[in-house]
């Protein structure tokens, strides 16, 4: 692990322990050092979970350096065994690239809800497609942004969640010093939704972030699981 991922990562573990010991509630985040910890998302205490991943060097140079058409965009719903093929498609350019180096955590993801169908995108956006906080009507999210800014999401005791959905985000937070926390760059975020088991009123809260001046656009693979019904 680099000096500057250790240094995030300390970071976050104390914000997790912050969870605990300021508010005697269930422990929100969970941390993930590998594929096999990424069942931790699972437990009632957590709503969101962030997975160190290590992205190769050459990988992140690429994304750096690509040309905005090198980014091929999808919008697809797949089976978990249509999902497990697109995984290993060899086909999409510098998508197919970042899902090999994804295998194993995106394996690990599929297996924690092997009911459940797929929303696969690769995205790229040029401005902040959800600028106000919000829940997910979904089970599980997989999130990982490749280029740009991560998802910003809060801490539940900073959520007055009465007032979601209506229009503004000053009133979701509870106070006007409100620490807006922040995935990173090549950190894999599983986000836990309404739709999940038990979790009513629990979805992580988030929103996305605003796109950089300096940046033509962001860049991020999304799955989402959602529910099968007969």
């Amino acid at each position: 692990m680099r000096h500057d991922q250790f240094a995030l990562a300390l970071q976050t573990r104390r914000l997790a322990d912050r969870d605990v010991s300021d508010t005697g509630d269930f422990r929100q985040l969970a941390l993930a050092y590998s594929v096999e910890e990424l069942c931790k998302i699972l437990s009632d205490r957590h709503n969101i979970l962030i997975y160190f991943w290590q992205a190769s060097a050459a990988l992140q140079d690429k994304l750096h350096t690509a040309a905005e058409a090198e980014w091929r965009e999808m919008f697809e719903r797949f089976s978990r065994q249509e999902m497990q093929g697109l995984i290993n498609e060899q086909g999409l350019g510098l998508v197919s690239e970042v899902l090999s180096e994804l295998k194993p955590s995106l394996e690990a993801f599929l297996s924690l809800l092997p009911k459940a169908s797929f929303q696969f995108t690769a995205g790229r956006t040029q401005s902040r497609m959800c600028p106000l906080f919000h829940v997910d009507n979904v089970q599980l999210r997989f999130f990982v942004t490749l280029r740009g800014p991560g998802t910003q999401w809060l801490l539940n005791t900073d959520v007055n969640r009465s007032h979601l959905g209506k229009g503004t985000n000053r009133k979701i937070l509870r106070h006007e010093n409100v620490m807006i926390q922040e995935l990173q760059t090549f950190q894999v975020g599983l986000l836990k939704g309404e739709r999940y088991p038990g979790n009513m009123g629990k979805g992580i809260v988030h929103r996305s972030p605003a796109v950089p001046d300096h940046l033509s656009s962001r860049w991020f693979i999304r799955v989402d699981a959602h529910a099968k019904y007969c």
